[in-house]
C-alpha cells in the first residue's frame, strides 16, 4: 500500500488505514512501526473544521443523518497529525538534510486552529506545532502576529478586493519578520497566496516575490524527496531562487 501527501496539491481526503500507514516521503519502501490512533481506521484532512462540523450535524440532528454516519472514524487534520510527538521522532530519524538558515514564518490560517472545541488546539490564538516541526527540521520559526489572521480565500470567488487586501498584509506582515517564505498548513491559503502576489504588486500593494511554501514540501525536502524539485515548480511565486540561494536545492 502506497499513500502520498504532496505539496498544494494535496488530496481532499485521505481514508488512512493507521496500521498500515507508511512513511509518505520515506524513499524506499520501509514503513513507520504500525500503530492504531482510536480505531482501525482514521480520516487525514488538510482541513478539519468543516468535516468535524457536518459529522457533528448529521449526528446530532433531532431524525438522525440522512446518510450512512456513525460517527466513528476519527478526523484528523494533517498537519495535527504529522506534528505527534512519535512523528517527530520518526521525522528526525528519518530526515536526510536539514533547511538550517532559511527563516520562516508559520501560517496556520484562520480554520485549521478555530473554533476550538472542533479542533481541540489549546493555543488557538497562537498555536506553536507547525513551529516545533519546523525547528526540527532546523529552520528558524520567527514570530509573528500573524499565525491564525484570514487570508480571505473564503471569499476568492465573491470579493476579489477583500481578499487582496487581507493577503497583502499577511505578505508585508512577513516581509517586516524578515521571512525568506511563509510556511502554511492550509491549501486553500497556500494557494491563495502563492497565485494573488502579481495582482497586489498591479494595484500597488508591493512587490513581495514571496514564496509560500506547503509544510510538507519542507518535510520532503529535509527527507530527500525525488519529487521536490517538481512540487516546487508548481507554485505561481517561484520558491527555486530562494531556496537555492540558502543552498538547499
Amino acid at each position: 500500500m502506497s499513500w502520498r501527501i504532496g505539496p498544494a496539491a494535496v488530496p481532499a481526503l485521505l481514508i488512512v488505514p493507521m496500521r498500515l500507514w507508511p512513511w509518505p516521503f520515506l524513499p524506499g519502501t520501509s514503513p513507520l512501526p504500525r500503530r492504531t490512533i482510536g480505531s482501525y481506521w482514521s480520516l487525514v484532512s488538510p482541513v478539519i473544521a468543516g468535516l468535524k462540523v457536518v459529522q457533528k450535524e448529521a449526528l446530532d440532528h433531532p431524525e438522525g443523518p440522512t446518510f450512512p454516519c456513525r460517527g466513528t472514524i476519527p478526523i484528523r487534520y494533517a498537519l495535527d497529525f504529522f506534528c505527534e510527538g512519535s512523528m517527530l521522532d520518526e521525522l528526525k530519524k528519518k530526515r536526510g538534510q536539514t533547511v538550517d538558515g532559511l527563516k520562516v514564518v508559520c501560517y496556520y490560517g484562520c480554520l485549521t486552529v478555530r473554533p476550538p472545541k472542533l479542533t481541540a488546539v489549546k493555543d488557538y490564538e497562537n498555536p506553536q506545532h507547525m513551529d516545533r516541526l519546523m525547528e526540527m527540521l532546523d529552520a528558524e520559526a520567527l514570530p509573528w502576529s500573524y499565525k491564525t489572521d484570514c487570508c480571505g480565500a473564503s471569499l476568492v470567488m465573491t470579493r476579489t478586493d477583500i481578499v487582496r487586501k487581507l493577503s497583502q498584509r499577511l505578505l508585508s506582515m512577513a516581509r517586516e519578520a524578515e521571512a525568506d517564505c511563509i510556511v502554511t498548513g492550509c491549501p486553500m491559503c497556500q494557494s491563495n497566496l502563492d497565485t494573488r502576489q502579481e495582482e497586489i504588486k498591479k494595484e500597488g500593494g508591493g512587490n513581495h516575490a514571496l514564496p509560500i511554501l506547503y509544510f510538507t514540501e519542507l518535510m520532503g525536502l529535509a527527507l530527500g524527496h525525488k519529487d521536490v524539485k517538481k512540487w516546487l515548480g508548481r507554485h505561481v511565486t517561484d520558491p527555486s531562487k530562494m531556496l537555492s540561494k540558502k543552498g538547499l536545492v
